[in-house]
């Protein structure tokens, strides 16, 4: 389902928990003001619409004549792994797909949904738990917690606010789908 990967380093590895040094990326993201199945939901589906085609491409097609050229309309991106979310400052959540590394923000294509926004994230180090289940309120704040534990138990300090990575499509069963909880170290 998906090509490229988010690009990283595992540092240090212990059960299902990793500390890991992540590459810098780029992400086109939607900020959502629901719960967290529905802002998936329709995050998912506003930034698929992009990645599909609905965006203004930054190349540009040759006109004869007095003007210089026009933006072409519909650049495909192509799908990356994982998809990434966030509870968002004021409620609700940012939904985010990594864009692929053959794009900087210069070229990639402007969305046609001004809701989407941009941003390079640069590289940082991070301690994941990784796990297995249905990504839903509950099994966030369950996880949340024990990565908490964990962290205060190795004596790692982290930035506020952990933020998601769902690697498989709904139609995996739960068991089998891969999820992880990131806190950005200091």
């Amino acid at each position: 389902m998906f090509g490229e990967a988010l690009k990283y380093k595992v540092l240090q590895k212990s059960k299902n928990f990793e500390i890991r040094q992540y590459q810098e990326y780029l992400t086109a993201s939607v900020e959502i003001d629901s719960d967290f199945t529905q802002a998936s939901v329709s995050g998912f589906g506003i930034l698929s619409d992009y990645i599909l085609g609905h965006n203004w491409s930054q190349k540009r097609v040759r006109i004869d004549g007095p003007a210089s050229g026009a933006k072409v309309e519909g650049e495909k991106i192509g799908m990356t792994n994982p998809v990434l979310a966030a509870a968002a400052g004021r409620g609700g959540y940012i939904i985010s797909f990594i864009m692929p590394s053959r794009f900087s923000k210069e070229i990639l294509p402007e969305p046609f949904d001004k809701r989407i926004k941009t941003r390079d994230v640069m590289p940082f180090k991070a301690a994941v738990l990784k796990f297995n289940g249905n990504l839903d309120e509950q099994m966030i704040e369950k996880q949340t917690l024990e990565l908490q534990s964990w962290l205060t138990h190795n004596a790692l300090t982290y930035k506020s606010g952990f933020f998601f990575a769902q690697y498989n499509s709904p139609g995996i069963p739960a068991r089998f789908r891969r999820n992880e909880i990131i806190a950005e170290l200091d």
